[in-house]
């Protein structure tokens, strides 16, 4: 059975008294004074006043003992008042932070705060009347059988949180601590609580969680491995390391760098991978970031490049060391493969049997090699420099290099001076050259020599060239045809333009496919040139012009001028018709326009 500490003042009270007014009695009985008092006049009186004698013994007795209790508790009810006055003070004025609040049974909020208006913006009835729609409903539902139940396990109500909207309708965070009032018979009578506005603290909690999240999402999806070094081991990680060396996490924890399984006994320098990686570890923790090129291991087998920085952090007073490690395989392979056709280019280039120089955006030359040398008779260190656009080259020349610099890719054939009394006779293709954004930055050049002859045979192939170029871009069709086959051993691509069909279809034509393409109107006409296709010709070199109609390809007609001229070859045996075509439809229909004019105006004919 339990005893309530509250009442054992009353207990003692109560005994004392009891105990005195035994004592009292036993003092005045008859038995005790007929033996204590001898007198008998005495023993008269005090059996005369023996009750009166009680009655002043006991209400000494009584002031004696609450005399004591009844100061101390008149001294404790003013404190207990002052406490409430200056309680009630604190309460009342609490700022920003905190509000209070008292629940009594079936009557939320008996009492609260005047600082809630500072808290979350509500007046003290307003806050009492919406509690619920504000999300507050926590403070006050439930919570007197949710400290029944807690007394009942003799628990006490940890401090909790609750979002409660303000009045702007944003949401603070409140931390609650509540506390149990009970009577003096322990019965559940009130509930007080504390509110703190913790909302900042729980933004900056927020804020920091978030930064968290997302410096961890960045070390785990970052594309390089990254490890926290502790001394000299490493004891985190993330996964792309896993990736990187092939090995689990529980296999990199806790070990070194130069751990056999992740690193070789000696790197490409010869230095001792255990010396050489705490000696820059040791300068990462001084202060001084590293940047390193390192020889791993994938599980202690496979050895790749990689490129390592190390640099130093603190966390909670303690000094750690951050270690980017960089794949750098596939660049080294590609830095390896640039270097090997870096030597067969030179290879190419310096023993090249013709002459290549390189050339700047200004035209002067950058580089050359031994056999450009051999051509112009001049030591590489006189060419060096020398600019193309102002001496040396010809006109063309020059134009050719100009027009290499604007993108172009050309060739050149002609005359280069070496001095006033001799010269040589080149031919070069020029390339240009474009830099990493996509600017021309210069060009270069392979060129060799010609002989008198070689370059009379390249300056015939170039004006063929040339000359094929403005036949095959002529408004008019030039033809050949034998007379003797009747078919046609060269017609111009300008048949396509003028006509629709192609040199090759026409190739394929007889004679008489060909006169079939006439205008009806025109085949008496053209009987004169058709005879001319079939029959023998004269040798005359005579000249002439015949018009027709001859149907396009799409089927309409278009009238022509044939002006053409029959020839024998050297040896007379087979005669050839040479000519060329012109399509003259619109100067035709410009004639029949003019024709209906004059006979309207003057009723003559434009002919006549």
């Amino acid at each position: 059975m339990k005893i309530n500490l509250k009442n054992n003042w009353k207990l003692k009270v109560t005994g004392i008294f009891f105990f005195s007014s035994f004592i009292v009695l036993f003092l005045f009985s008859d038995y005790f004074l007929e033996f204590a008092i001898q007198n008998t006049v005495v023993w008269n009186l005090v059996q005369t006043y023996r009750w009166v004698f009680i009655l002043i013994s006991l209400s000494a007795l009584l002031y004696f003992l609450l005399r004591k209790p009844f100061t101390k508790f008149i001294e404790l009810n003013d404190s207990l008042i002052v406490s409430r006055k200056n309680y009630r003070l604190v309460v009342d004025n609490l700022k920003d932070d905190y509000f209070f609040y008292r629940h009594e049974k079936n009557n939320p909020f008996k009492y609260l705060s005047s600082s809630i208006t500072n808290v979350l913006g509500f007046s003290k009835v307003d806050f009492i009347d919406t509690f619920r729609k504000v999300g507050a409903s926590k403070l006050y539902d439930d919570c007197f059988d949710r400290h029944k139940q807690l007394a009942y396990n003799d628990l006490k109500q940890p401090p909790f949180e609750v979002e409660v909207k303000n009045i702007n309708g944003s949401v603070s965070f409140l931390e609650i601590k509540e506390i149990p009032v009970k009577n003096e018979s322990g019965d559940l009578i009130a509930i007080e609580g504390i509110a703190r506005n913790i909302t900042r603290y729980r933004r900056a909690e927020n804020e920091l969680i978030e930064r968290e999240n997302k410096y961890h999402t960045l070390f785990e999806s970052a594309n390089d491995a990254y490890l926290i070094i502790k001394d000299d081991k490493f004891i985190d990680c993330n996964q792309r390391s896993v990736d990187i060396y092939k090995s689990s996490l529980e296999e990199l924890i806790m070990h070194t760098p130069y751990h056999y399984r992740f690193s070789p006994t000696f790197q490409a320098n010869g230095r001792s991978s255990r010396e050489f990686a705490r000696e820059k570890i040791d300068l990462a923790l001084d202060g001084i970031p590293q940047f390193f090129e390192w020889i791993h291991l994938r599980n202690g087998v496979e050895p790749f490049d990689t490129e390592v920085t190390l640099n130093k952090f603190s966390f909670n007073k303690e000094d750690y060391v951050l270690a980017v490690v960089r794949d750098i395989t596939k660049r080294k392979l590609i830095e390896k493969a640039i270097i090997e056709q870096e030597k067969s280019y030179h290879l190419i280039f310096d023993n090249s049997p013709f002459g290549i120089f390189y050339f700047s955006n200004d035209g002067k030359i950058s580089d050359c090699n031994e056999k450009y040398e051999n051509i112009i008779l001049l030591p590489k260190n006189e060419i060096i420099g020398y600019n193309l656009l102002e001496t040396g080259y010809n006109k063309d020349f020059k134009e050719t290099i100009s027009a290499c610099l604007l993108g172009e890719k050309v060739t050149f054939t002609g005359a280069y001076y070496i001095n006033k009394n001799q010269s040589l006779y080149l031919n070069g293709i020029m390339t240009p050259v474009y830099g990493d954004e996509n600017q021309i930055t210069g060009g270069f050049c392979i060129i060799h020599e010609l002989t008198d002859n070689a370059f009379i045979i390249e300056k015939s192939r170039m004006n063929e060239v040339n000359f094929r170029e403005i036949l095959d871009n002529a408004r008019q069709i030039l033809y050949k045809l034998n007379v003797k086959t009747g078919n046609y051993e060269y017609i111009s691509s300008a048949l396509a333009q003028l006509l629709g069909f192609t040199p090759e279809e026409f190739y394929a034509m007889k004679a008489t496919e060909i006169m079939a393409l006439l205008h009806p109107d025109d085949i008496g006409k053209a009987d004169n040139i058709i005879a001319k296709m079939v029959k023998a010709v004269p040798q005359l070199q005579t000249e002439f012009i015949i018009e027709y109609r001859i149907r396009h390809k799409k089927g309409d007609y278009r009238w022509v001028s044939d002006k053409y001229k029959v020839v024998s070859d050297e040896n007379g045996q087979d005669s050839y018709i040479i000519g060329n075509v012109m399509d003259i439809t619109q100067l035709k229909e410009a004639e029949e326009a003019l024709n209906i004019y004059l006979k309207n105006t003057s009723g003559k004919d434009y002919k006549s």
